[in-house]
């Protein structure tokens, strides 16, 4: 598979003609046209149970369009065999997820560098970087929790859901992933603390010229971004 080059003008997805539904139902997302390049801060604003995490899936190449294009750093994914996929996200992609996924029985630090172990380029760019995945992981453990005294050792079971958050924000930005997707992340934050997360996050993804594709149903956080979508945009039914 050909290693993308990269370009500060690069276009990290790119979709064409796109068409999805599940089997058996009727087409759900749709779009003609839609490109998004690197440093780009995109807000995916709709409702619960309109489709965002359907979206997020195509755009991490973990579903494959039923027809049209959807290109992820310059790779058509539906024309890679699913391994192909899987490599191409791990390497490029930091995902945050709405539950957090962390590993219980992991601490922290463990949680953190857990993507290096799926993919040589995010270890080796640790490793280069921080002088190997381990000081990548307490730098951005450090970075992520600065106003909090925190043992990278202890177990994330002892955690707040806030300080899960961040742990869950630190194993997707570790290894400086071209994209970094967060699905519905602040949803079980205060106010505070959603703000706080939010500073936090694009405080990293700033420093690594990441692209942040982050979908909420909540509209006030729509103004943080540079650019902002409907997922009614993706709609297969507002398509002509």
């Amino acid at each position: 598979m050909r290693e993308p080059t990269p370009d500060v003008n690069e276009e990290l997805i790119e979709i064409e003609n796109l068409r999805f539904g599940w089997p058996g139902a009727a087409p759900l997302l749709g779009c003609d046209r839609f490109l998004l390049r690197r440093g780009e801060h995109l807000y995916i604003r709709g409702p619960s149970g309109s489709g965002k995490s359907t979206l997020l899936n195509l755009l991490a190449g973990v579903l494959t369009p039923d027809s049209g294009r959807l290109s992820l750093m310059q790779q058509d994914t539906g024309s890679l065999a699913a391994a192909a996929r899987d490599r191409l996200r791990a390497d490029h992609i930091g995902f945050i997820f709405q539950q957090f996924n962390l590993v219980p029985y992991l601490n922290l630090a463990e949680n953190v560098v857990l993507p290096c172990h799926f993919s040589r380029r995010r270890a080796t760019r640790a490793a280069e970087a921080h002088g190997g995945v381990t000081a990548a992981a307490r730098l951005l453990l450090q970075r992520l929790f600065v106003e909090e005294e925190l043992d990278p050792t202890a177990p994330v079971s002892r955690l707040s859901v806030g300080q899960q958050q961040r742990v869950a924000a630190a194993r997707a930005l570790v290894g400086d992933p071209e994209i970094v997707i967060a699905d519905e992340p602040t949803s079980a934050l205060d106010f505070d603390a959603r703000a706080r997360f939010i500073e936090l996050l694009f405080e990293q993804v700033q420093a690594s010229r990441a692209t942040l594709v982050f979908v909420s149903h909540d509209p006030t956080l729509a103004a943080c971004f540079d650019r902002t979508v409907d997922i009614d945009d993706f709609r297969a039914e507002t398509r002509p």
